[in-house]
C-alpha cells in the first residue's frame, strides 16, 4: 500500500474570503465570504482535497502495478532470450564439431576404419562416464584421426585413454590427442613423450615394443601401450 501525505493551508482575507492552498502555494478551492456558509465551503473543499487524494493515491497504486507488470514482463523477456541464446550457442558448437569430425573423417580417407556416426555413438557414450561432454569429445576425435596408423579397436581405446590422462593429468583434450596420438602412431619413438609425463614402461614392455614393430606388428605394439595406460 502506498501512504499519500498531502500538506494544505487555508488562508482567509480581510474581505472573508476563503481559499485552499496546497504546499506550493497554489490555490486548490476558493470559498464566499463570512460566517457559516464560508466555514462550510471550506468543509467541503476539504472533503474534496481529501477525495483527490485518495484518487491520486489509486490512480498511483495503478501505476505502481502497472510498472511492476512491465518489469516483469522485461525480466521473463530477458531471461527467454539469454536461454534461446544459450541454446543456439549450443546448436552451433554442436554443428562445428560434427562438421569438423565429418571432414577430418573424409580427409584421412577413414583410415581409422570408424564411420563420423560410429564416432559420434561412441562420444555420446563417453559424455556418460566422463567430465567431457560430447562436443569435446568430437574435438578431441578430429585430433587423434590425424594419426593415422591407429586404427579400429585400438582407435577407441585411444579415445578413452586420452580422456583419463587428461582427468588424471588435469590437462586439455587437444594435449592429450597429441601426447597418446605420437605415442601409439610411431610406437617405437613415441615413448619418450608418455615417460616425461611420467607414465613409465619397464624395460620388458620397451623390448616387446620394439620387437613388435621391427616384425611390422604395430596393432599389438599399440596395444602394449594402451594396456600400460589402461592400468595407470
Amino acid at each position: 500500500m502506498t501512504d499519500l501525505a498531502i500538506a494544505l493551508r487555508i488562508r482567509v482575507n480581510n474581505d472573508g474570503l476563503v481559499q485552499v492552498l496546497d504546499a506550493s502555494g497554489e490555490k486548490v478551492e476558493e470559498f464566499g465570504r463570512k460566517g457559516k456558509r464560508a466555514g462550510d465551503q471550506a468543509s467541503q473543499g476539504m472533503e474534496k482535497a481529501r477525495r483527490s487524494s485518495g484518487l491520486l493515491s489509486s490512480a498511483l497504486g495503478r501505476v505502481t502495478l502497472a510498472a511492476g507488470a512491465a518489469f516483469a514482463a522485461i525480466f521473463s523477456i530477458s531471461t527467454a532470450s539469454a536461454a534461446f541464446g544459450a541454446v543456439i550457442g549450443n546448436t552451433i558448437t554442436a554443428e562445428q564439431s560434427l562438421t569438423q569430425l565429418e571432414a577430418r573423417v573424409e580427409a584421412t580417407g577413414a583410415a581409422a576404419n570408424r564411420s563420423t556416426e560410429q564416432l559420434v555413438a561412441h562420444s555420446a557414450a563417453l559424455q556418460d562416464i566422463s567430465i567431457f561432454g560430447d562436443e569435446t569429445i568430437q574435438v578431441m576425435q578430429s585430433v587423434l584421426l590425424t594419426f593415422t596408423q591407429i586404427r579400429d579397436v585400438n582407435f577407441d581405446r585411444a579415445t578413452e585413454s586420452v580422456l583419463d590422462i587428461a582427468t588424471v593429468m588435469g590437462t586439455d583434450l587437444q594435449s592429450a590427442a597429441l601426447q597418446v596420438g605420437k605415442a601409439l602412431n610411431d610406437p617405437k619413438r613415441g615413448l619418450d613423450g608418455l615417460q616425461r609425463s611420467g607414465i613409465q614402461f619397464n624395460e620388458t614392455q620397451k623390448a616387446l615394443i620394439n620387437s613388435l614393430v621391427e616384425t611390422g606388428n604395430v596393432a599389438a605394439a599399440q596395444g602394449v601401450i594402451l594396456e600400460e595406460l589402461e592400468t595407470q
